[in-house]
């Protein structure tokens, strides 16, 4: 009864048809079924405590323990999780975004964040730890969340296409926790789940 409960909650909060969800033995994995099985997935399982969760990101023999918790905050940390691995980045922007960099037009790219994220996004030149930061440092580039480093000291072409790689992150994070908020009580503030997501 539980598993189906916990199916239930994970089919609508990713709403993604490319999802698996597996129930094997005492615990739930999620992968993409466009993924290897059992090389990269989410895995929950019952921890050792009463009435929590482990939610854990695996890789190949790699195995990270993200957070133990209450079902409810363990479904979305897990969700989170998958969306990060199996989000799909806009390509024809981030194509767009490249042949601007690689021409070395810096102003076109910036105008072009400004014309597809909002300011809540991202900051140019001053570092905000809620939003993604583009720095100079010296003729190269770092960018920061949360107060840490994503790159450090690229050059501007990578710097650039990194920024808005993470922009769009950002944006799809932001989008997740509205729908998050609109489907779970939890009180799981934005800045824990954007972290998770983002570095």
């Amino acid at each position: 009864m539980e598993e189906l409960r916990l199916n239930n909650e994970f089919e609508s909060l990713l709403n993604d048809k490319e999802c698996v969800i597996k129930n094997i033995r005492d615990k739930i994995i999620l992968y993409n079924c466009k993924q290897i099985y059992p090389e990269d997935h989410i895995e929950i399982k019952k921890a050792n405590i009463n009435n929590k969760y482990d939610v854990l990101d695996v890789h190949r023999d790699e195995k990270k323990l993200v957070i133990e918790a209450d079902i409810e905050t363990a479904i979305i940390y897990a969700a989170v999780l998958y969306k990060k691995a199996y989000d799909p980045m806009d390509e024809s922007k981030r194509k767009y975004i490249c042949n601007y960099a690689e021409k070395n037009k810096f102003d076109e790219v910036i105008c072009s964040i400004r014309l597809w994220f909002s300011d809540d996004i991202y900051s140019i030149g001053i570092e905000d730890i809620k939003k993604i930061s583009i720095l100079n440092n010296n003729e190269n580039i770092d960018v920061k969340f949360g107060g840490k480093y994503i790159v450090k000291n690229v050059s501007k072409i990578s710097g650039y296409i990194v920024f808005y790689n993470y922009c769009e992150q950002l944006r799809n994070i932001k989008l997740f926790y509205e729908k998050i908020k609109a489907n779970f009580k939890s009180d799981i503030e934005f800045h824990k789940i954007a972290k998770v997501y983002i570095l």
